[in-house]
């Protein structure tokens, strides 16, 4: 098993910068899940887990329910995607829902395993970094779209609503 797991980390960006041996060391304490099509990871609301996932393989959509019930999805993630991060980071509750689209297979990198090794390789740490920074220009960007479209009726979102609201 912990030999799937280091071939499927060598794939994956930032952890193809990472030689066999550290690979090989963190592999026994990264847990391996599968989901079925429809399944949710967790739920918005809900305490963190306490780690953070890759997609080895499907697709899962990243949810948001307002206080009308109204569930939007606002992401998607693929193979070699990352999600749970905000609740990872911070050690607190999810602030948005994760469901698996079709079979998902992912690893989940346990919180303390994934803290060493951002102190020890620079180089994840600015990966997760930069990443972090993406994610949240997009969500200001779609923010802002949203409350335009809103006020003035005049721009789009860029959000799917899985229900309707008529």
């Amino acid at each position: 098993m912990a030999n799937s797991i280091v071939t499927d980390l060598q794939l994956i960006d930032p952890f193809h910068t990472l030689d066999r041996v550290t690979l090989s060391e963190i592999a026994p304490h990264i847990q391996q899940f599968h989901f079925r099509a429809g399944d949710r990871v967790f739920r918005q609301g809900d305490p963190s887990l306490g780690f953070l996932f890759v997609i080895i393989q499907g697709k899962a959509e990243v949810t948001v329910t307002n206080d009308r019930g109204l569930e939007t999805i606002v992401g998607y993630r693929n193979p070699k995607d990352f999600f749970g991060e905000t609740a990872f980071f911070k050690d607190s509750n999810y602030s948005a829902s994760v469901r698996a689209r079709e079979p998902l297979d992912c690893l989940a990198f346990p919180r303390d395993t994934f803290e060493q090794l951002m102190k020890t390789h620079h180089s994840i740490a600015r990966f997760f970094d930069h990443m972090l920074l993406k994610r949240m220009r997009s969500l200001y960007e779609e923010i802002v779209n949203e409350q335009s479209y809103e006020a003035y009726g005049t721009s789009e979102s860029g959000l799917f609503v899985v229900g309707s609201a008529k």
